[in-house]
């Protein structure tokens, strides 16, 4: 991130192939102030996004981004991290990854 209208995104990707599954997971940073920690938005989609197509060409507004990926089918945004977990905690998931998911904690 250069100035407030740069934007940087970390995106992952997962397939399970035994269930012919895929969850996205990503992470928007963009500096509100210059001086301060950037801004964060948290994506959780059961679905394939991609950076070239669902977080580029939006502009220089967050807002806008927000509204479309509003609109992307199973795909749910979030201001903090700690919502992004609940998805993956169901009563599906084992002891072991309901421990990790809730260890996991947000870096300052």
């Amino acid at each position: 991130m250069r100035d407030s209208n740069s934007y940087s995104v970390l995106l992952a990707r997962f397939f399970n192939e035994g269930y012919d599954q895929t969850v996205t997971l990503a992470q928007v940073f963009w500096l509100k102030d210059m001086e301060g920690q950037p801004a964060k938005l948290f994506v959780v989609s059961d679905g394939a996004l991609s950076i070239a197509e669902h977080f580029a060409n939006f502009g220089t507004d967050i807002a806008d981004l927000r509204k479309r990926l509003r609109r992307t089918p199973k795909t749910e945004i979030f201001d903090a991290f700690a919502p992004t977990r609940r998805p993956f905690v169901g009563a599906s998931a084992s002891r072991t990854t309901r421990r990790w998911i809730y260890s996991t904690r947000r870096c300052p």
